[in-house]
């Protein structure tokens, strides 16, 4: 029984790791494309490729 709560347990945990991960890379990669667009219209020429 003890070994089944600890699979579900990291079970659980690898999900909700996961989806943190997944949530952080998007916001990330959005503020990427928000500081690159505020820098295009202030004139700086900064290119994200």
């Amino acid at each position: 029984m003890c070994d089944d709560l600890i699979v579900v347990e990291a079970a659980v945990w690898l999900v909700l790791s996961c989806a943190t991960i997944r949530w952080v890379a998007r916001w990330y990669r959005k503020q990427q494309v928000k500081e690159a667009a505020n820098a295009a219209d202030n004139g700086v020429g900064l290119r994200l490729v």
